[in-house]
């Protein structure tokens, strides 16, 4: 690879360069990887919450998560969060405001906008939840010094602005 080329670069170049019939190292691709370590985490994540007693879905837990960053979001900005369209998100809302996870306040500036709060109910298992996260990215990144830690997590916020910028680019 060219000293002053990037992993991504490379790839992106080694991909353009192929011809019908060449060998792809797909399980070596960026895009790849990301896509498999997320999955895997994912199920991780699944089993401690099963081991833990936690029977919530993995969505549940992405709108519980959410509205602990950031409690009393309105319903457009909770399904932008979780990647989620409105409908299904407000039928996932519905089922956990039935079981007293959350709560829907009309916001008091605009009649039309739903609030979404979180109930008294998350205490009984926001410790549960950090200690499942705080074993699973322990498991994830073991043999992984701090500074490769620091180093991946600088190098996915660059990416996730990157590509934030240009899906607001495209929703114009």
């Amino acid at each position: 690879m060219d000293q002053g080329m990037s992993v991504p670069q490379a790839e992106g170049m080694k991909a353009a360069q192929m011809q019908p019939g060449d060998e792809f190292e797909f399980e070596r691709t960026f895009g790849w990887l990301m896509h498999d370590a997320n999955r895997l985490l994912l199920r991780v994540w699944e089993r401690r919450l099963r081991g833990a007693g936690i029977a919530l879905s993995l969505t549940q837990v992405r709108v519980l998560a959410s509205l602990i960053r950031k409690d009393g979001r309105t319903q457009t900005e909770l399904a932008l969060a979780v990647g989620l369209e409105r409908a299904p998100l407000g039928r996932i809302i519905d089922k956990m405001e039935g079981a007293g996870w959350l709560t829907r306040q009309a916001d008091p500036e605009d009649r039309r906008v739903w609030r979404v709060y979180l109930t008294k109910r998350i205490d009984e298992i926001r410790p549960v939840l950090a200690a499942c996260a705080r074993d699973m990215f322990q498991q994830a990144f073991k043999g992984v010094s701090p500074q490769e830690a620091d180093q991946l997590l600088t190098v996915l916020s660059k990416l996730k602005a990157n590509l934030s910028t240009e899906e607001d680019e495209n929703s114009l």
